[in-house]
């Protein structure tokens, strides 16, 4: 379990991050494929969430998972400021594909 489970956003959506963990450990390129389609639900959403977003993101201090990739940096991190309805969308895509 990560030392700073509780600073992470996405905490406060615990089913998220229990699926984040899954994803976690899945194969790189598992998780690759994985990351692109929640990357996929976003942007049908919102076309331009992650330019308008990028420079609010923290910098990876490379302690997560995540932050050791930059396409799953951007995916995870852009997700803190999509609306909560897309975020629920990810959820059940997650609960289902995982």
């Amino acid at each position: 379990m990560d030392n700073d489970k509780k600073n992470r956003w996405y905490d406060k959506y615990p089913d998220l991050a229990e699926l984040f963990n899954k994803i976690k450990i899945k194969k790189e390129s598992e998780r690759n494929v994985i990351i692109l389609d929640i990357k996929k639900i976003i942007m049908t959403h919102d076309p331009e969430i992650i330019n308008r977003n990028v420079m609010n993101f923290p910098l990876p201090l490379k302690r997560r998972w995540y932050d050791k990739d930059p396409y799953s940096w951007t995916v995870i991190n852009v997700l803190k400021y999509v609306e909560e309805k897309i975020i629920n969308e990810i959820i059940n895509f997650l609960k289902e594909k995982l």
